[in-house]
């Protein structure tokens, strides 16, 4: 196997740039196996059998800063662009959820019928699943999550060399199968897009919600920031995305301590379950339904409750009815026995 960066690049910009883009393709309308080997496929590939640089795929396809993503490299080096050879060769349901989707047919979005609401419409749970990382860039997210993983593992450059040998990390003996890397690179990536879904969703409640404590939540976010007003995850939430993956991935990945790659497979997958269903349930015990929900037909039939001061006159009524009640029971009584006397 050829290590090195014309290969690497090479790969990367067929597997990435060019492939995923054809017919039959993931990042086409059309998904037919029918559809695929059909006429010729441009590569654009040159006659010493390299990618062209400069050109603008990679920026509008492979997510790179510059249209030559040799700059991009320089933190993570060639491991960096190994790794992203095997997320677009070997993982295309990974790499798929950063490929901008042929927009489907999705539900409406809610218009606000609450006052409280803004006037602009609430994007759709389905929009949000369907467009899932494609707001971030490939290119710079792979790199930055292998400095992530370089930093756990304690081979970054900023980590001294002795602090690495006297560490006895609980996951080091998975790394005797040479896919650990691979693989803990391709879950990684998986659970950041989960966090870039999770991040949509839980603005989509807030905006819902639009008052109470989840909407004074919802207004933390910067006000000039696009995508701060109608809820939208975008380019701008890369840093706190980040911050949500490394706390994930440290803590709840790496902290039990996977022995093998199988049973990293395994914790990763019960992460992903975890804040699913706890997402699903903040949507499901939302106050955004009721407020969102149509006026009940029995809550036309309840009177309204009525005030101090109606109830006061209506105390004083009843008292002074009762006794005027009893005072014409006795004035009977008491002409009676007067009578009698005279008598």
């Amino acid at each position: 196997m050829i290590i090195s960066y014309d290969n690497l690049v090479t790969r990367l910009w067929l597997s990435g740039a060019i492939m995923p883009f054809e017919k039959g393709g993931y990042a086409t309308a059309s998904t037919k196996e029918g559809d695929a080997g059909k006429g010729a496929i441009d590569t654009l590939i040159n006659e010493r059998g390299l990618p062209p640089v400069p050109h603008q795929y990679w920026v509008d396809r492979l997510g790179f800063q510059q249209d030559d993503p040799v700059t991009d490299f320089r933190s993570g080096g060639v491991l960096s662009l190994a790794m992203l050879v095997h997320i677009v060769e070997s993982c295309p349901a990974v790499h798929s959820r950063f490929v901008p989707k042929p927009k489907a047919e999705t539900t409406p979005t809610i218009p606000s019928e609450n006052k409280n609401h803004s006037d602009k419409e609430i994007i759709s749970l389905e929009e949000i699943i369907t467009d899932d990382a494609s707001v971030l860039p490939f290119g710079i997210t792979c790199i930055n999550i292998t400095d992530m993983l370089a930093k756990f593992l304690l081979f970054s450059k900023a980590i001294d060399k002795m602090d690495a040998l006297l560490s006895a990390k609980p996951f080091w003996k998975m790394f005797i199968d040479p896919n650990a890397m691979l693989v803990l690179q391709e879950v990684s990536l998986d659970l950041l897009c989960d966090v870039c879904v999770e991040l949509g969703r839980e603005r989509r409640i807030k905006k819902m919600v639009g008052t109470g404590k989840e909407g004074e939540e919802a207004n933390d976010v910067p006000s000039g920031m696009p995508g701060s007003q109608d809820g939208k995850v975008t380019v701008f939430d890369f840093s706190e995305i980040m911050e949500r993956t490394e706390r994930r991935v440290g803590d709840e990945v790496l902290g039990p301590g996977p022995q093998n790659v199988d049973e990293l497979r395994a914790i990763a997958r019960r992460v992903k379950s975890k804040y699913l269903m706890r997402i699903q349930l903040k949507e499901k015990h939302s106050p955004a339904k009721n407020n969102l929900a149509l006026p009940s037909p029995l809550s036309k039939q309840i009177p309204p409750m009525p005030s101090k001061e109606s109830m006061k006159n209506v105390t004083n009524s009843v008292i002074g009815g009762v006794g005027g009640f009893v005072s014409m029971l006795k004035k009977p009584a008491s002409r009676g026995v007067g009578e009698g006397d005279g008598s």
